[in-house]
């Protein structure tokens, strides 16, 4: 149904360009010319959003698509997501339905379709050549995200909420940025916006659904409001929290940097004694900026986990090693002593992936290789150049150039990431490791080309 009741002006006054223009300075977004696009459901927020982002996007000369949603999972979702769709044209927005086809869940339906919808804007955005999605979650909330992760036990992260400007919780590496203007702004406001220029919207059904969580939390937060758990105060408590976790990432940060080893190889040391002299807040945040290190993109550790092992780690000299994050962790006797080494889980690197001349790609989230092009036509080979492949070492690829490998390079790089390690092979076997400083004889000029990239996904050790 069309949401048409009518809000207190003198309460929640209709956003104006100039106040639009402050809430966007912060994003951090180019003005020359921006390209931006804005996830839409057709409800007040997002409908708000678009159209004073395409205001915004015009007066810089830019230009805005609002990326629509079909999930597919009532019979008339197709129907209405052409419908805002149509609607943007109208008003001169650029629009595109974007569907969430194939099976649907039969449990835990909104954290699945919220995965599947953030994964279809991001492709899309990659696909436009967009780094940047706009989404119209406000103060509101960020107060129900507040008690809801209150309410699971969560910690300072967690109750830091969503912030302003953040990347996208999807499985694979983007350059896609998430940016929320509307974070400090009450979903009245929103709603009177859209009022004062008489622009209709829909209300989402599920949104008054009791069955999923959020909406029962909704209706207590009601009833609370007169407690003091109002939503200005709900989001004034996140933004501490986020103050919080910056001061401690910030620590954690400084505290990896100064006493650990990060090596170009993929993996990362830590003295056992240095971690245990360290706050438990502190050395817990600085193991996770090492998992994320070595893990690459995406890989995603749960809070309890990475307790569980913090707690076995500083615990014990008889720590047995451990696998998290698609991480491999255990203690390694040094001649400074025991030292904590977290490399890449050799069974979770199982990226493959074909490199023609004169390519570059990003191998397993940790790696860009590249094979650059040959452009002198005399030293191309007479036949084809075979299938080119780029995958793991392994222990089987390690038995084929072990014994053409340098002291040095046994030496410094150990023997549970030697397996871990991009290397190109062709049907014959290894090609070129060159982290080992390993070529096969009587290559192709091409293949001598070959080059591996050490490309963390956390470089600047931030959690």
């Amino acid at each position: 149904m069309k949401g048409q009741g009518r809000i207190d002006m003198s309460e929640a006054g209709a956003i104006e360009g100039a106040e639009f223009d402050t809430l966007m300075a912060s994003l951090g977004i180019d003005l020359a010319k921006p390209r931006l696009a804005v996830a839409v459901s057709g409800g007040a927020d997002s409908m708000a959003l678009v159209l004073l982002v395409s205001e915004w996007v015009r007066a810089q000369d830019g230009e805005v698509v609002g990326l629509i949603v079909d999930h597919g999972l009532r019979p008339e979702s197709k129907v209405e997501a052409q419908r805002v769709a149509d609607r943007l044209k109208d008003k001169g927005i650029s629009a595109q339905v974007l569907t969430w086809a194939g099976p649907k869940p039969s449990s835990s339906i909104q954290a699945e379709a919220r995965a599947a919808r953030y994964k279809l804007l991001v492709e899309k955005c990659e696909a436009l050549g967009l780094r940047h999605l706009l989404v119209a979650h406000h103060k509101d909330d960020q107060a129900e995200t507040f008690m809801l992760r209150l309410s699971r036990g969560s910690g300072v992260d967690g109750l830091a909420c969503m912030a302003p400007i953040s990347q996208p919780d999807v499985s694979t590496s983007t350059q896609v940025r998430l940016l929320r203007p509307f974070l400090t702004v009450p979903k009245a406001r929103l709603i009177a916006t859209l009022q004062h220029r008489g622009v209709p919207w829909v209300e989402d059904p599920s949104n008054q659904c009791l069955d999923f969580t959020r909406v029962r939390l909704r209706e207590v937060l009601k009833g609370l409001a007169g407690e003091g758990f109002s939503s200005g105060r709900l989001s004034r408590a996140a933004r501490r929290m986020a103050r919080a976790r910056d001061a401690l990432n910030k620590m954690a940060s400084e505290f990896v940097s100064r006493v650990g080893h990060f090596d170009n190889s993929g993996f990362c040391e830590i003295k056992l004694t240095d971690l245990r002299a360290t706050p438990e807040e502190i050395s817990l945040r600085g193991l996770l900026i090492m998992l994320h290190w070595a893990g690459g993109h995406g890989n995603v550790i749960r809070l309890e986990r990475a307790e569980r092992l913090h707690e076995e780690i500083i615990g014990a000299d008889s720590f047995g090693g451990r696998t998290l994050g698609g991480c491999r962790v255990q203690l390694t006797e040094r001649p400074q002593g025991l030292v904590l080494m977290i490399c890449r889980e050799a069974a979770a690197a199982q990226h493959e992936l074909h490199l023609a001349p004169g390519t570059e790609a990003n191998w397993d989230g940790r790696y860009k290789v590249a094979l650059a092009a040959d452009s002198d036509s005399r030293s191309q080979p007479v036949q084809p150049l075979p299938s080119l492949l780029v995958r793991r070492l392994g222990e089987d690829g390690w038995r084929q150039i072990s014994s053409e490998v340098s002291a040095d390079a046994r030496a410094n790089i150990p023997v549970a990431v030697r397996s871990t390690l991009p290397a190109l092979w062709d049907p014959i076997g290894v090609v070129s490791v060159p982290i080992m400083g390993f070529e096969r004889e009587g290559l192709t000029p091409v293949c001598r080309t070959f080059t591996t990239d050490f490309t963390p996904s956390r470089a600047d050790f931030g959690i």
